[in-house]
């Protein structure tokens, strides 16, 4: 009884890794990506980029992510 005890631990810890690697899969490989949807990216993109030179998008968030709007005093 006690060595069924002492095992539990590790036993339990070998099931659940295999649980979580069974759970994972690998990044699809560059010929599983579907074309198109890289086509339609790229034209978002040049679409987001376009804009941001004529100025149609408000400003960029600044790196601390405040959006500038401040909460009234209490």
């Amino acid at each position: 009884m006690q060595n069924l005890l002492f095992l539990a631990c590790p036993v339990g810890m070998g099931v659940m890794m295999w649980f979580m690697m069974k759970g994972q899969k690998q990044a699809p490989t560059p010929q599983e990506i579907d074309p198109r949807s890289l086509d339609a990216l790229r034209a978002e993109r040049r679409r987001i980029d376009a804009e941001l030179q004529r100025g149609e998008v408000g400003a960029p968030p600044s790196p601390t992510g405040s959006s500038g709007v401040t909460a009234p005093a209490a």
